[in-house]
């Protein structure tokens, strides 16, 4: 586990986007080629060494040949490790060695970017898996994932064929529809969306008042003020939180509102 572990933060310090087994550790990068590819992407957030279940989920079913072939033509894949290794790298004791110390302002740069994906993400247990469109939208996620092979994976999905179907049927909407109509498919899918994953949908949020300028779906407002909730959680991952309160008074102020 430690040679493991220490395949996958040597890595992250010369920030290559992989690691040895051809899935992505930059979350960035990888949606950034999804896009390029039109691919949708498995993303794991995981704690190898603490929680019992990631390090043995990745070695048995991701991690595996059977898994890549299988999936790679549809997917990309993508993990982001929050392992106690991390914290202790970023920041290290009073007493650690200088090299330890010379390293920790590149792993701190680390962690905050995996943690920025766990806030976004709102993860509260390890390991958490989700399956998301091109443009990083919340298809389905698995908390719960008892897997010892590949096979039982694909029994997994299988009985969410139905709730996937009907989020990528969504998503395709939107990308189809035009002005009003466009509208009304943002608006289903952001309610279709969990709660704590409509945070993503921010771009599509962004596109409401311009293509209902006189409002005439009634939309307009309630998306302003979901766009102040998105740019607050900008503010408090950027450690600004004394711009949130202007960021909810400049809303206020809007004309449809």
């Amino acid at each position: 586990l430690v040679a493991f572990m220490t395949v996958i933060f040597t890595g992250c310090a010369n920030k290559e986007v992989k690691n040895e087994f051809e899935w992505y550790i930059d979350y960035d990068a990888c949606l950034k080629q999804a896009k390029a590819e039109n691919k949708k992407v498995f993303l794991i957030v995981s704690r190898d060494e603490s929680d019992n279940v990631s390090a043995t989920l990745k070695q048995t079913v991701l991690y595996t040949s059977e898994f890549a072939e299988k999936y790679s033509g549809e997917y990309l894949f993508c993990e982001t490790d929050i392992s106690p290794s991390l914290f202790k790298a970023a920041k290290p004791p009073k007493d650690a060695d200088k090299e330890a110390k010379k390293n920790s302002k590149k792993f701190e740069k680390i962690l905050d970017e995996r943690m920025r994906v766990v806030t976004i993400y709102g993860i509260q247990n390890t390991p958490t898996i989700f399956m998301l469109s091109p443009e990083g939208y919340v298809i389905k996620d698995f908390t719960y994932i008892p897997c010892a092979n590949v096979g039982e994976f694909d029994a997994l999905l299988s009985t969410y064929n139905e709730e996937i179907s009907g989020m990528q049927g969504m998503i395709e909407e939107v990308k189809a529809a035009s002005g009003l109509e466009k509208v009304s498919a943002i608006d289903a899918l952001y309610e279709g969306t969990n709660s704590t994953y409509r945070y993503l949908l921010t771009d599509l949020m962004r596109e409401v008042e311009k293509l209902d300028k006189k409002n005439e779906t009634g939309l307009v407002g309630k998306y302003i003020m979901a766009i102040a909730t998105s740019d607050a959680m900008d503010a408090y991952m950027a450690r600004k939180p004394e711009k949130v309160a202007s960021i909810y008074e400049k809303s206020a102020k809007h004309k449809m509102l």
